[in-house]
C-alpha cells in the first residue's frame, strides 16, 4: 500500500484573513486489486466499481501541534501557515483512474475534492469547493503529501485566477527492515 496525507499552505495575504479547509477526499481511488508479495511487489487489477461509495476522507486541516485544539474541532489558520490533513491514509498503489489532458497530454489522475472556508475577523465570509485533479501515481511502499498553496488568486474556483496545484512529496520508505512487521 502507500500512505497518503495532505498539506495546505496559506498564502492568502490579507489582513485578519484566515482559512479552515475541511472535507478533504479522494472520490475515486481503487477499492480493490490484486497484489504479490515479492521482492519486487506488483499491484495489478485495480478497480472501483462504478456505483460505489468507497471514498478515501482525510478530515480537515488542523495543527497536531495545537494542545487547546478538540479533535474533530474546524481550525482556522493564518497567512504563512501549514496545516495538515488530520487523517493519514493507505491507498491502492498505481496510477489514478480518470484521464485528463495537460499540457496536450493524457495524464491519469485521482479527483481530489475539499472545501475552504474564508474567515475575516474569525467570521465566515465565503465556502469555496474545489475539484481538482490530482496527477500522481503511488508506488507501494512509499508515503506522500500532496501540498497545496492557497491564495487569493486560486481561492474562488469559479473565478480562478491561478489554479490549484499539488506538488507531491516522496517521504521515506515506512516499513521496509525485515524484523518489522508491517
Amino acid at each position: 500500500l502507500s500512505k497518503v496525507k495532505f498539506s495546505f499552505e496559506n498564502a492568502y495575504n490579507a489582513t485578519n484573513a484566515t482559512i479552515k479547509v475541511r472535507n478533504v477526499k479522494i472520490t475515486d481511488a481503487y477499492e480493490t486489486g490484486s497484489v504479490v508479495l515479492t521482492d519486487a511487489t506488483v499491484w495489478s487489477n485495480q478497480d472501483k466499481a462504478t456505483d460505489s461509495d468507497f471514498v478515501l476522507e482525510f478530515g480537515m486541516a488542523t495543527d497536531d501541534q495545537a494542545t487547546d485544539t478538540k479533535e474533530n474541532e474546524e481550525v482556522a489558520f493564518a497567512f504563512g501557515e501549514t496545516y495538515e490533513s488530520q487523517k493519514e491514509l493507505f491507498m491502492i498503489p498505481g496510477e489514478g483512474p480518470v484521464i485528463v489532458t495537460v499540457g496536450g497530454e493524457a495524464k491519469k489522475c485521482y479527483t481530489v475534492t475539499f472545501t475552504v472556508d474564508l474567515l475575516v475577523g474569525g467570521e465566515k465570509v465565503k465556502e469555496y469547493t474545489h475539484t481538482i485533479n490530482a496527477v500522481f501515481a503511488p508506488v507501494a511502499g512509499n508515503s506522500y503529501d500532496l501540498k497545496a498553496t492557497i491564495n487569493a488568486e486560486n481561492i474562488d474556483p469559479e473565478n480562478k485566477q491561478e489554479p490549484i496545484e499539488f506538488t507531491v512529496n516522496t517521504l521515506p520508505d515506512w516499513g521496509t527492515t525485515n524484523d518489522q512487521n508491517i
